[in-house]
């Protein structure tokens, strides 16, 4: 499986490990539905800037 795959995965797993968690009122839903959301997206940001972040290091060194 490729790196892009494994990130992509994480990702999926973290919004739904926190997604398992969401009980309650509605209100308590969306909000555990708005941190699901965030951390599979920073976990998605994190991923581009480490990789694209080393590629442009290695260009400006070369």
């Amino acid at each position: 499986m490729s790196t892009e795959k494994d990130v992509i995965q994480v990702a999926l797993e973290v919004g739904q490990r926190v997604m398992m968690n969401a009980q309650g009122d509605p209100a308590r839903t969306l909000a555990y539905g708005v941190a699901a959301a965030v951390a599979a997206v920073g976990a998605g940001i994190g991923y581009g800037s480490y990789k694209y972040g080393r590629k442009a290091l290695d260009w400006l060194s070369d």
